[in-house]
């Protein structure tokens, strides 16, 4: 994986891109999904599915989503060491353990995520914020800081004419996306 990046970062040619910079995250990637691949990748993506089954579901409260990053935290601290000795040399493996190492991403924006947004949206209930809040009509957006993962947010843009005009005519799909 890190090679493969390498030859691409080697034939990029902008002066803005610091080909160092782009390396050393490569190296730095490749290391934390070799450190995954010692730790059981399919328990530990099956451990956080049901994690946030559990505290990031349909229905949450601060107390849970609270409870559900620490548990996150104790996951990333159990594969925080690595035994180079038990590594596995099948793609497959290495395929799951770079599905893991983005499901620990996504699943922190989850919980932070819910954390922040402190009312019911959509299909999620917060138990400890039942209602809808109008001043909550606004995305959360999510950027890497030297500090972690920081949340801001955005206000919601208006809805396009078009869009708007569809609404009210209650135009339906003929079929399910999945379909």
């Amino acid at each position: 994986f890190g090679k493969h990046l390498s030859k691409i970062v080697d034939s990029i040619d902008d002066p803005a891109v610091s080909k160092d910079v782009l390396e050393k995250k490569i190296k730095d990637v490749d290391e934390r999904i070799i450190s995954l691949m010692a730790h059981d990748p399919k328990r530990k993506i099956n451990q956080i599915r049901d994690l946030l089954w559990e505290h990031a579901g349909i229905v949450r409260d601060k107390e849970g989503l609270y409870e559900g990053l620490e548990k996150l935290e104790k996951i990333k601290e159990e594969i925080s060491s690595t035994d180079k000795n038990s590594l596995s040399d099948n793609p497959k493996d290495w395929e799951i353990a770079c599905n893991l190492y983005f499901i620990l991403i996504a699943a922190e924006a989850v919980l932070k995520g819910a954390l922040m947004r402190n009312e019911s949206r959509g299909a999620h209930y917060r138990k400890d914020s039942d209602e809808m809040k109008k001043e909550w009509l606004k995305n959360i957006l999510y950027r890497k800081t030297e500090k972690g993962m920081e949340l801001t947010t955005k206000k919601v843009g208006e809805i396009s004419k078009a869009v708007q005009e569809a609404l009210e005519e209650e135009h339906e799909m003929d079929y399910h996306h999945l379909e």
